[in-house]
């Protein structure tokens, strides 16, 4: 099965802003297309790319890529490589099969693993070999080569290697090595003695380098000699303002001003001449990590990796004025989808760094940063829970009622979205950042196949009928299709238990689990488990890496599904969107909401910057479907702002696809023609109905109004506390292991659920 394309579309980012005694900053964002791309190159001068067709040099007046050398690449029929039972044409060809590229500042330099030969890469002589081989098995790697760079005759390079899993010892999967080549001899080397995060030139013909173990939260620096000796200088501080989930890359060094650099999302910090570093200009990836290298051009610092949007990007942010720039920072944790507010935030304070640590965080854990005193983080990122609403009743949550702009964008929330927002006193303390709600995906085709006229099922008595019948009549240790997907029994006992928990629970007593309708379905569960075992419940695990498998099989319900934009109903076609099931027929069912929102910390000293950041969540403009689906008068279709860009991508889409079917019936790829036109059909009834048109049609907005009051959020459950789920689990696991029956069971659940009522109220 071929994966379908997806299509990126991207805008690039462009801010600038005076910041102290620099010149006027600039932030420069060159996206990257990675179709044929093989590697990055960047000098003091110019940014390189090498394409299937050849290398690349960024034209910065008329921003593109050019053409600066012609280079042939490898046929298909040349495949799998070996050198021993090639032809002259073919050896000639294997030449150029390059795809490293690398620089020692100034000059660009390649390397043909197969042939074991080194090159010098310039526009004026092409590709010039030298005649000594080099030791490739230094450059050996499980997983990853990076951070490439000639000093004084010397390649450098990381190597990503696989730790055994009897070597773990505490440490990660994973850890670099620094390759060594002596491009004169040949000779190579590896220094392994310490897990190296990045490395660059340094001075005196040193290296410089970063060392971090897997439970540190910052890294050291360190210095390699001529000797290969490793000096560590703990001497040099990081802010401490970055968690153990903090990745720090993109490292430079600059000679003229004794200046090193590391990149970490969204800031760069500067050590001058041996200083700690601080933070000196912002960057251009604000969450997502991954840059690699690091080189001064022009003042600017310059690397490549993940762009602001996710997109292959070479980065430039200006450091012109070193450590002499003065900035104030804002410090963001928890994980929320805020990246359009990161944005404008930049563009509206750029002398203002953003420091997002994306790393999850619970109420738990804030408040215990917030008890210590802790101004550490200003802004956090949490999901709406009984402990936040514990934690806006204690007063450990900023009073936002003094701060006009949320105050009056609050005015217009839906009322359980408000609810959920508000301390006991109604006082708001938290705003609102982003809502899902979980719903029921089902196949429907798939769902006739197996089931015929039967209609989809409402009540869990309903689902678990049909979950038997389709096993009595597909009872297989491998089924064709799985029933239901990402849950095992027990999984699915807590699925249903916890929805009733959501259907049933109120405020004012404790909620009982002697429900005839809830004993019934619990037993039949416990009956498809004994009787058909695993059969039916899916084992296997869909990542990006297995996506393709011909083995990933399809599957019929989905009771994790989440979002809110979408009818809710049967689609006979496709996938259909139904409410979660309950335990009477008729019943209204519950939308179990999820509330991501912004917590200011009491302690902040960046209280101005933190409320401008939530004035910014606010706006309409900075997210117009949330904002959407956060406010009552948000009666209006959403249109997309890129649809001509989306529009023109999947035309061109169409035109190289008709091209490979034409290709395909030529060269009598049956198969491989009937997916093309089945990717073709897609694009183009997505052209035709105008998909990318808009983010939030008119009817989608229609049909959230009536469900929004469905959707709940639990800020005052005593069931849904982490403590009491947890021993909702356990007591979940003895069933299913068959300790405890149906009824020792409910009446466990009763006795969890007047403990946790008396301790919470």
């Amino acid at each position: 099965m071929k994966r379908f394309v997806m299509l990126l579309l991207c805008l690039l980012v462009a801010m600038q802003g005076v910041v102290g005694e620099a010149p006027v900053q600039r932030i420069k964002t060159i996206e990257v297309d990675i179709e044929g791309l093989w590697g990055t190159a960047i000098t003091q001068q110019a940014i390189y790319i090498r394409r299937t067709d050849g290398l690349y040099r960024w034209n910065p007046e008329e921003e593109k890529f050019e053409l600066v050398l012609p280079l042939v690449f490898m046929p298909e029929e040349c495949f799998p490589l070996e050198i021993e039972t090639m032809n002259a044409k073919e050896l000639e060809l294997l030449d150029q099969y390059i795809m490293e590229i690398f620089s020692d500042g100034e000059n660009l330099y390649t390397i043909n693993r197969l042939t074991r030969k080194w090159a010098k890469l310039s526009k004026e002589e092409g590709l010039v070999w030298q005649d000594n081989l080099l030791d490739m098995s230094v450059l050996e790697t499980d997983y990853s080569l990076g951070h490439m760079f000639v000093q004084n005759g010397f390649m450098y390079a990381l190597v990503g290697k696989e730790i055994p899993d009897d070597q773990l010892e505490n440490r990660v999967q994973y850890r670099n090595d620094l390759a060594i080549i002596n491009l004169q001899t040949g000779e190579g080397e590896r220094i392994e003695d310490y897990p190296i995060i990045a490395v660059c030139p340094y001075k005196d013909n040193k290296q410089l380098l970063l060392i971090r173990d897997y439970d540190e939260v910052y890294p050291t620096v360190a210095i390699l000699d001529e000797n290969r000796q490793i000096e560590l200088i703990d001497s040099v501080k990081f802010p401490q303002d970055y968690s153990i989930t903090t990745v720090f890359d993109g490292l430079a060094y600059d000679d003229a001003t004794d200046t090193m650099y590391v990149i970490v999302p969204g800031t760069a910090l500067a050590s001058n001449k041996g200083g700690d570093f601080v933070p000196v200009t912002v960057w251009p990836a604000t969450l997502l990590p991954g840059c690699v290298g690091g080189v001064l051009m022009d003042g600017y610092l310059t690397a490549k990796g993940p762009g602001p949007n996710g997109n292959y990007c070479v980065m430039q942010s200006y450091v012109g004025g070193g450590a002499k720039q003065n900035f104030k920072s804002l410090n963001i944790r928890g994980h929320a989808f805020i990246e359009r507010a990161v944005n404008a935030f930049r563009e509206q304070l750029p002398n203002t760094l953003l420091n997002v640590d994306i790393a999850p965080l619970t109420p738990k854990e804030a408040v215990q940063m917030i008890q210590s005193g802790s101004d550490t983080v200003d802004i956090f990122l949490l999901r709406q829970s009984p402990e936040l609403t514990s934690m806006f009743q204690k007063g450990y949550a900023l009073n936002l009622d003094e701060s006009a702009p949320p105050k009056e964008a609050e005015n217009d929330l839906y009322p359980n979205i408000k609810a959920a927002l508000v301390d006991g006193d109604g006082q708001l303390r938290a705003y609102p950042v982003h809502i899902s709600a979980g719903h029921i995906g089902v196949d429907t085709p798939l769902w006739r196949t197996y089931l015929g006229d039967t209609p989809l099922p409402t009540t869990y008595e309903e689902f678990f009928s049909a979950f038997l019948q389709y096993l009595d009549a597909n009872d297989e240790a491998e089924p064709d299709v799985y029933f239901v997907a990402d849950e095992d029994a027990e999984g699915l006992l807590n699925h249903m238990i916890f929805q009733y928990i959501y259907q049933n629970e109120t405020a004012d007593k404790p909620l009982s689990f002697q429900s005839p309708a809830l004993k019934a379905a619990i037993n039949q569960l416990l009956t498809i488990a004994q009787k058909h075992g695993a059969s039916g419940f899916t084992p296997q695990q869909i990542l990006d890496t297995n996506i393709a498998d011909e083995d990933i099989k399809p599957e019929m319900f989905f009771l994790n599904a989440g979002g809110l934009i979408g009818h809710f109903g049967e689609n006979p076609d496709g996938a259909s969107r139904l409410f979660p099931f309950t335990f009477e027929k008729d019943e209204q069912a519950i939308l179990d909401g999820y509330l991501e929102v912004a917590v200011i910390n009491p302690n902040s000293k960046r209280m101005a910057e933190a409320l401008s950041f939530l004035e910014i969540l606010s706006r309409k403009e900075t997210n117009p479907v949330q904002y959407t689906l956060l406010h009552q008068n948000a009666d209006q279709a959403v249109a997309n702002p890129n649809a001509k860009e989306w529009l023109q991508a999947l035309q061109e889409e169409v035109q190289l696809l008709e091209k490979a079917i034409e290709k395909a019936n030529q060269q009598g790829n049956t198969q491989d023609a009937q997916q093309l036109n089945r990717e073709l059909t897609v694009i183009k009834e997505a052209i035709e109905g105008g998909a990318g048109l808009w983010l939030m049609t008119e009817q989608e907005v229609q049909a959230y109004r009536p469900i929004q009051p469905q959707i709940k959020f639990f800020e005052n459950s005593a069931l849904l506390t982490e403590n009491a789920m947890e021993q909702i689990r356990q007591s979940t696991k003895r069933l299913m292991g068959g300790q405890l029956t149906t009824d020792m069971f409910l009446n466990e659940l009763d006795r969890i659920a007047k403990m946790v009522y008396a301790e919470t109220r």
